[in-house]
């Protein structure tokens, strides 16, 4: 391909094809390259060759995606999300980046901006339940850690959420129906205390 490209410099989509076998290689920057150069020899004019155009723009979004998929398999949780970042940037609508990115920052102990991408996941496929599941566990986390603070009002609009997400899961459920009990118990004291 390297041949080809000397041989014919003006051919863009020779970027294509060896950016495509970089990405292969993992060799992710030098493939991020290839295709932004294409794109740059096909001068960003979408109406020259709009297939083309929309091959280089999809190559290069898979790329980050992989790029970050690898780094956090590496645990680079932050090259990771700067590079979902970019990705979220060209393409707002693939609920797969949001995921991801929403995976780096519950590694990284950042459940609130983890739980933001899996909504933004949701919204864009209410239907998928893998979605559904991590937002319950992480509803299911905050019950518990109100619970422990004995905000039982919390504690049970959280677990709430958790079995609304995660209807399937049994112990959110049990914690709900525990924390309705000490609720109502708490109710009880209250009113009395105050007559």
């Amino acid at each position: 391909m390297t041949s080809a490209i000397s041989l014919n410099p003006e051919k863009s989509e020779y970027h294509l094809q060896r950016g495509i076998l970089y990405k292969r290689l993992k060799d992710y920057n030098a493939a991020i390259d290839d295709f932004l150069l294409g794109i740059d020899k096909h001068n960003h004019d979408q109406m020259k060759d709009p297939t083309l155009f929309s091959n280089f723009q999809r190559q290069i979004l898979l790329t980050y995606n992989e790029f970050a998929v690898h780094c956090y398999e590496k645990r680079f949780y932050d090259d990771a999300i700067v590079l979902l970042n970019k990705a979220i940037k060209l393409e707002k609508n693939e609920k797969g980046f949001y995921v991801n990115r929403g995976d780096c920052f519950l590694r990284k102990k950042e459940t609130k901006f983890a739980l933001l991408d899996y909504e933004q996941a949701h919204e864009l496929d209410p239907n998928d339940e893998e979605i559904s599941i991590r937002i319950g566990k992480i509803y299911y986390k905050y019950g518990v850690e109100f619970y422990d603070e004995k905000n039982f009002r919390d504690a049970f609009k959280n677990f709430d959420l958790a079995v609304k997400y995660s209807p399937k899961t049994c112990k959110y459920y049990i914690a709900r129906a525990r924390t309705s009990f000490f609720l109502e118990v708490f109710i009880e004291i209250s009113h009395f205390c105050h007559c």
